[in-house]
């Protein structure tokens, strides 16, 4: 999961670090629609362009579920280039049991200054008496992830943010198979001391 769970001296109590942070980027829309399918393919049919589930829980400092969190999303579509528009953005909020999931396609890489930024999903979490976090989802095996990362200031290194896709398939009645691609992560919120205020985002953004 995102965020490192560790045990207090007592033994008693699990404590999980928050999720690092990461820029906000030049692409960010306010007011996306409500919605759990945030980019179709448009006609895509690759295997690196296919549907995949990304589902996960919200929790606090302490490994609690949050529930009504709102969960903002957007990414490049299977082609490397984000839309004007709201293609390939939306909003979720997390459910009682902190869980939230929405069904994407993965991202395709883009170059900045001749090199890669790896193929990432974008989150901004908000969620009263915490920080405000945003931050961006990797997936592992990427070529681009860390030290290769076109964006010096982005935290594709941080493990935390990084995550395997994972293939589940059943086989069908007819003799065939269905498969269904799958991400999970977990984002912890930091809880604000005693303000409401947000957590400030970095003016670096690319």
């Amino acid at each position: 999961m995102s965020g490192t769970i560790e045990t207090s001296i007592a033994g008693q109590q699990e404590t999980c670090k928050p999720t690092t942070s990461d820029i906000l980027g030049p692409y960010y829309l306010e007011n996306a629609p409500r919605t759990n399918w945030i980019c179709q393919q448009r006609g895509h049919s690759s295997k690196k362009s296919r549907d995949i589930v990304v589902e996960g829980r919200i929790l606090d400092e302490n490994c609690r579920p949050l529930p009504k969190a709102r969960i903002e999303i957007w990414q490049a579509g299977a082609d490397g280039k984000y839309s004007s528009k709201f293609e390939c953005r939306g909003h979720l909020f997390s459910d009682d049991d902190g869980q939230y999931a929405f069904i994407t396609v993965r991202p395709g890489k883009y170059t900045m200054d001749d090199e890669f930024r790896p193929a990432h999903i974008h989150y901004r979490i908000v969620k009263p008496l915490f920080s405000t976090l945003v931050t961006q989802l990797y997936f592992s095996g990427d070529s681009s992830l860390g030290e290769k990362d076109a964006c010096a200031v982005c935290h594709s290194g941080s493990s935390d943010l990084v995550t395997p896709i994972m293939d589940s398939c059943d086989t069908l009645d007819g003799g065939g198979e269905c498969c269904i691609a799958t991400a999970h992560f977990d984002i912890v919120l930091a809880r604000i001391n005693g303000t409401l205020a947000d957590a400030k985002v970095s003016d670096k953004q690319k």
